[in-house]
């Protein structure tokens, strides 16, 4: 597969063409067993119904730029309570459809208010997109107790340890532009200088500057699938170097376009941009994300672009 082949859906940033996936219909009323899911939350059910209408009713007829009505931030705290209370259920005891639902109300209403309302407070959208992380997260979580053995692509791994996603794949508010676009990969928390490894053998496509993803590195693997590193302070290889599992291709950073130090990493398969966390399945608790209701994804620490 050639370079072109590989990313030819690729966008001139890390923004690009959003996937879209049916969420699985939930068995309704039952325990979990060989694969059947939870029963869907009554309370969180509730909540959220309640926090749509009572933003959708605030939101009627009031001028764009208008300031935030004390109502609504109320509104905004109760809900963000139900969601927490929510997440405090192991995976086990967690339905998809409610995941699917709360994080559907959540980006929509925040989209809404502030389009609508000219101060919106920013830490209830920072709240809101870490809440949307952790509901994306659980949403592996929930998918891999469907099967027998861990979801994802063979002999692939995360390319750094711990795992904390901070930034998730698909549309999402830029954090310069401050405009909703696709992001085409996940962001992990890094530190700068962290080691960056291969998720998989492979062969070196491009490594070196990559405009909106600075210091990159790009690979191509068997059976139609590529990766790419972004944001590096350094790069270790060079095109048409072969590389194992785990070797190092660089050191992680904050060049390109970006709000601070982190890796950006995407999936590409068959030239489709694919989301990390459904292809190679939920860190495990050893790599930083433990499937318990304290153990959660850490706020955005910098923007993915």
């Amino acid at each position: 597969m050639s370079f072109d082949e590989a990313w030819r859906n690729d966008p001139a940033g890390p923004e690009g063409a959003e996937a879209s996936a049916a969420p699985r219909a939930p068995v309704h009323g039952r325990p979990r067993s060989h694969g059947l899911e939870a029963a869907p939350s009554v309370e969180l059910q509730a909540a959220l119904l309640m926090f749509g209408a009572r933003a959708r009713s605030l939101r009627a007829g009031v001028p764009r730029g208008s300031p935030t009505p004390a109502v609504e931030q109320g509104n905004w705290r109760e809900v963000s309570a139900a969601v927490d209370a929510f997440l405090d259920r192991t995976a086990a005891e967690t339905s998809s459809y409610d995941l699917v639902r709360a994080r559907a109300t959540l980006e929509a209403e925040l989209e809404f208010d502030e389009q609508t309302y000219g101060d919106f407070p920013p830490a209830f959208a920072e709240r809101t997109q870490d809440q949307v992380t952790e509901l994306a997260v659980r949403m592996a979580q929930v998918r891999l107790l469907g099967v027998r053995t861990r979801h994802g692509l063979a002999a692939f791994e995360w390319p750094l340890e711990p795992v904390v996603v901070t930034s998730l794949f698909g549309r999402r508010l830029h954090p310069l532009a401050h405009v909703y676009r696709p992001h085409n990969g996940v962001d992990l928390a890094a530190q700068e200088g962290q080691m960056v490894n291969a998720a998989s053998a492979g062969i070196v496509l491009s490594a070196g500057w990559q405009g909106a993803y600075g210091q990159a590195v790009m690979l191509q693997h068997e059976g139609g699938v590529a990766t790419r590193y972004g944001h590096l302070s350094q790069v270790f290889v060079e095109p048409g170097d072969q590389v194992e599992r785990g070797d190092s291709l660089g050191l992680a950073g904050n060049t390109g376009v970006s709000t601070g130090p982190h890796l950006h990493f995407e999936i590409v398969r068959d030239g489709r941009p694919r989301d990390p966390l459904a292809e190679l399945g939920p860190p495990l608790p050893s790599e930083g994300l433990a499937d318990s209701s304290t153990d959660r994804p850490g706020a955005a620490v910098g923007g993915p672009q």
